[in-house]
């Protein structure tokens, strides 16, 4: 997951991960407003591949676009080697909205508890998985974006001046957005530095702590990439910056 302000470099991200993969490779799932800064290829039933608009998607509408990818990589067929869901934080207000509209209840925790399941269906079903020794879940990579929600810190609420100590988490509602990183592999967030993007490293359970950036708890290194830098290619090295990060993890362990 990489999350971050509107503006920040998500969609930015995930187009450094199609390229690096190829847009034929690619499974990119949009749910926020059309991309202008650079043109997609568009998902047709004839060549499903690229940018597939979604901006009115529930979870089931999600789900029914992967079910197919997740079908052939149970018969080890890899239809694509990256999937992107552009952005969980439309998707989640889009589908409460569903769920409260078609319900009878008149007690709200029935409707977060319905929602809460549909994502973790969700997150369930973009699960990335190796691809040896045997197939297991989508067999690529996943990125899934967010927008940001701001929640007091969990031990420490008030700075020493009383302030409130707040933090930045995933823009996602519920226990999702508090408690979510678990559920990925590598949590990332990002912001724009001048013509710079940073793309900020933590490991699963750590937390971002607002406007003070160079000291985040968990991240022991972030990477910078000019916009637009042909040179250098975001995803490629996050990649590789995760991969010293986990290493680092299993020797402190």
């Amino acid at each position: 997951m990489i999350y971050g302000l509107s503006g920040s470099g998500k969609t930015w991200y995930c187009r450094a991960a199609m390229d690096a993969v190829g847009a034929q490779r690619t499974l990119w799932l949009h749910t926020e407003r059309p991309i202008y800064s650079f043109e997609p290829h568009m998902w047709t039933a004839g060549e499903p591949w690229g940018v597939k608009y979604m901006p009115d998607a529930t979870v089931d509408d999600l789900l029914k676009v992967l079910q197919p990818v997740r079908n052939a990589a149970r018969a080890k067929k890899w239809l694509y080697d990256l999937v992107v869901l552009d952005g969980i934080t439309e998707a989640d207000f889009v589908n409460m909205a569903a769920i409260e509209e078609n319900s009878d209840s008149r007690d709200k925790r029935q409707n977060w508890g319905e929602q809460s399941d549909d994502l973790l269906r969700l997150f369930w079903a973009m699960r990335a998985g190796e691809r040896e020794p045997a197939a297991q879940h989508l067999g690529a990579h996943v990125i899934i974006t967010a927008g940001v929600r701001e929640i007091p810190h969990p031990t420490e609420p008030l700075r020493k001046d009383g302030s409130m100590n707040m933090l930045f988490r995933p823009g996602i509602r519920g226990q999702w957005g508090t408690h979510g990183d678990r559920y990925f592999n590598q949590v990332l967030y990002s912001e724009k530095v001048g013509t710079m993007r940073r793309i900020w490293l933590k490991s699963t359970g750590a937390v971002h702590v607002k406007n003070d950036w160079e000291h985040l708890k968990g991240c022991p290194q972030s990477i910078t990439v000019r916009d637009y830098d042909t040179g250098h290619n975001a995803f490629s090295e996050v990649l590789k910056a995760c991969e010293l990060v986990t290493k680092e993890e299993v020797k402190s362990k």
